[in-house]
């Protein structure tokens, strides 16, 4: 009797088991883009510069030595003709990024506004538009710009251009910043725009350069600042390499690309927050843009994202979904790809707007299916007796997926710094891993899944980490360039060694130490017979 009952009750179980894993087993993963855009919509907890004005002025406080300036807000330097709506922290942190660089590219795509913010970040650094010198490049034109910024010797000498004119200014008034804004630098070579003498002052301000019937040693104040704009990708004209970097935005630079935030705070003034069914409405046409530029991003390349500030905010009507996905297409297709973009592209977006954030095909069975017989191209009667045998070996088995949590995102952070720091994974693959690792942190963080003190160190750490490598680039740099022909002669290791003392105070010491042996070390291997 008693060993009926047992058998009877393992029949159970295997029996609830088996069922419970069969409809788990059908369930679709939930994509963290729409728990991502819902926690966006829901709790509105973020804010444009016009809502934080107080927090705006501290940073431009900060940056300017005049007292005099500080009696002023920062808004009335950057709302004319209006203000533009931007979200205040990653404001205050791009002009906190120009200010500490001092010479900055900026690459943006496609409409997203990188000419306007461009110019809001000069106008906070300098104070006043007088403080100024703006030149929107044309192509082809550098020979004509290098004579009206920089000058042109006449019979009757030197005929001093606008820019040498604005460094004097400069000189003269160093209480002061002074802003040279060069917007589509990509259409010209900035090299030609400013001469050999002023391209490799920038390299190495320690040169000696003249410019014949002006100066014999020529000076770059210290309270100027160069902001360049660009397009990115393959919508730049120029190509762009190290010879640019290293003397136009030397520190890294700054990427404005196409932003959902950015996008949420230009188009949520068109709906009724109020209203649930505005609001679903507004999620969905938010998911649907990060969505589909994840999209575009992975099967063209960033280039082709289209900008929050593009038309598709013209279609935002309750009935207006249809147009609102073709107007995105046609902004993705205006730039060529190939093949060109389909609405039909987007099917799985308009599947997971329609269930609630699920991702299509992402179910076991699904998985298994799509590997099986997509991948590997076998018939669909042997695939379902695959499912069959696993799913009478994996009975009771639930199918779930954990989203990361703190320490593994700590860990990946490491990770990530540490490649780089070994060579295995370029700068521009490093800026994009941080990124995703600081929008999966965003998540976790608005759903309480960890704590502000959690928060504060994980910032800390990437902000140390980031300064960490901006003082090492030029030792890094250097030390490549030494080992281009694998030995390195004892001047090499003098200036190598030089260039190490100059950042030994600003980086912990196990860290200089770190370096300081990993140089010895490298020498005593590499070193001149």
């Amino acid at each position: 009797m008693i060993k009926k009952i047992i058998t009877s009750s393992l029949s159970t179980i295997i029996i609830i088991g088996f069922v419970f894993f069969i409809y788990f087993s059908f369930q679709n993963e939930n994509d963290p883009n729409w728990q991502y855009v819902d926690s966006l919509v829901n709790n509105q907890a973020v804010y444009t510069i016009d809502e934080k004005v107080e927090f705006l002025d501290s940073v431009y406080r900060s940056i300017q030595k005049d007292t005099l300036l500080h009696k002023q807000s920062a808004i009335e330097l950057i709302n004319k003709p209006k203000l533009p709506i931007y979200e205040y922290r990653k404001f205050a942190d791009a002009v906190s990024f120009f200010y500490d660089n001092r010479y900055t590219l900026l690459f943006g795509t496609i409409s997203t506004g990188r000419s306007t913010i461009s110019n809001m970040i000069a106008q906070i650094i300098a104070g006043d538009s007088s403080r100024i010198l703006f030149l929107q490049c044309v192509p082809k034109l550098e020979v004509e710009y290098h004579k009206e910024y920089i000058g042109y010797n006449t019979e009757n000498g030197f005929h001093k251009g606008k820019l040498l004119s604005f460094w004097e200014q400069c000189f003269a008034d160093t209480l002061h910043n002074y802003v040279f804004l060069i917007d589509d630098v990509d259409k010209i070579q900035p090299a030609t725009l400013f001469g050999a003498s002023i391209w490799a002052k920038f390299k190495d301000r320690e040169q000696v350069k003249a410019i014949e019937g002006y100066t014999e040693d020529l000076k770059i104040p210290d309270n100027f600042f160069l902001i360049s704009v660009a397009a990115f990708g393959q919508n730049s004209e120029l190509k762009f390499t190290e010879e640019h970097y290293s003397r136009i935005s030397p520190k890294g630079v700054y990427n404005y690309f196409a932003d959902e935030v950015m996008f949420y705070l230009l188009v949520r003034n068109k709906f009724d927050l109020t209203n649930e069914k505005d609001k679903i409405r507004l999620r969905n046409i938010v998911y649907f843009y990060v969505r589909a530029n994840q999209y575009i991003e992975n099967k063209y390349g960033k280039s082709f994202v289209v900008g929050q500030k593009s038309s598709i905010k013209n279609y935002l009507g309750e009935d207006q979904f249809q147009e609102f996905m073709e107007s995105f297409v046609t902004q993705v297709n205006a730039l060529e790809p190939n093949p060109l973009a389909k609405v039909e592209d987007f099917k799985d977006i308009v599947y997971s707007i329609e269930n609630e954030g699920k991702l299509k095909n992402t179910h076991l069975f699904g998985k298994i299916y799509i590997y099986l017989v997509k991948e590997l191209g076998i018939l669909n009667e042997l695939v379902l007796a695959v499912i069959f045998m696993l799913g009478s070996a994996l009975v009771g088995l639930v199918y779930t997926k954990r989203r990361k949590q703190f320490g593994r995102l700590i860990q990946s952070a490491n990770t990530a710094f540490e490649e780089f720091e070994s060579g295995k994974i370029t700068k521009e693959k490093l800026n994009f891993e941080i990124t995703v690792l600081k929008k999966q942190f965003e998540i976790l963080l608005q759903k309480g899944k960890i704590q502000q003190t959690e928060a504060i160190f994980f910032y800390n750490l990437i902000h140390d980490k980031l300064k960490y490598r901006t003082l090492t680039g030029d030792f890094f740099e250097l030390l490549n360039s030494c080992l281009s022909d694998n030995v390195i002669s004892e001047k090499e290791f003098e200036e190598l060694s030089n260039t190490l003392e100059k950042i030994k105070s600003s980086i912990h010491e196990a860290h200089y130490e770190l370096l300081k042996n990993k140089l010895h070390e490298i020498y005593s291997e590499k070193k001149v017979q």
